[in-house]
């Protein structure tokens, strides 16, 4: 299921987008290749996208409604960044969570994630960038409780939480994210891959 935060393109006015996926008798088939077309003109070049990511496992209505805040305040300020996004991807872990708890490995880290948000301030002027950026890094450290409160557990700002740590989806990581986050625990193995094949140091 995706959850976005976006703007009506008909009149512009914030909006909550939900976006189901169901498997049953009595869906219809959609193409696989169109099952990610709602997220397509995240990809067309052109303007200025920052992103901020986290890797998410619940969700808490009171704090959800403070980063909504964030997005709509963001959005009366610069009614033309009217692309900016909000957007959650959410899945079911019921088999992956059990393979990574029973010691299991996967293709990429942190399979017992539910979610992974991205935040998407879309813009064409630079001089937005300073507010852009800062309205990103807001949204990402009220996820994880660390702002706007003494209180880490204070229900006010844990939007979604996850454990302790920030863990990032690597196609949605903003790039000033601790390694580890964004690799787990394959990062060892690949920084000595690294060493072995890039030794050029193309692939930093």
């Amino acid at each position: 299921m995706d959850i976005y935060f976006t703007a009506n393109p008909v009149d512009g006015e914030p909006t909550v987008l939900v976006l189901p996926f169901f498997i049953g008798s009595d869906t219809e088939v959609m193409p696989y290749n169109t099952w990610n077309s709602a997220g397509d003109t995240f990809y067309i070049l052109g303007e200025r996208k920052p992103s901020y990511t986290m890797g998410l496992k619940t969700m808490e209505p009171t704090a959800c409604r403070n980063v909504w805040n964030e997005y709509t305040a963001f959005l009366d300020r610069y009614p033309e960044a009217n692309l900016t996004t909000i957007l959650s991807e959410c899945y079911s872990t019921a088999k992956t969570s059990k393979s990574v708890t029973n010691g299991g490995s996967s293709s990429y880290p942190f399979r017992d994630i539910k979610c992974h948000s991205i935040t998407i301030p879309w813009y064409a002027c630079p001089s937005i960038d300073s507010d852009a950026l800062q309205f990103g890094q807001n949204v990402r450290s009220y996820r994880d409780g660390s702002a706007g409160t003494s209180s880490p557990s204070s229900d006010a700002w844990i939007f979604l939480t996850c454990t302790n740590s920030v863990f990032s989806y690597i196609n949605f990581a903003h790039g000033d994210e601790p390694l580890a986050h964004t690799y787990g625990s394959s990062l060892s193995e690949l920084r000595q891959l690294k060493q072995k094949y890039d030794l050029q140091k193309r692939l930093n």
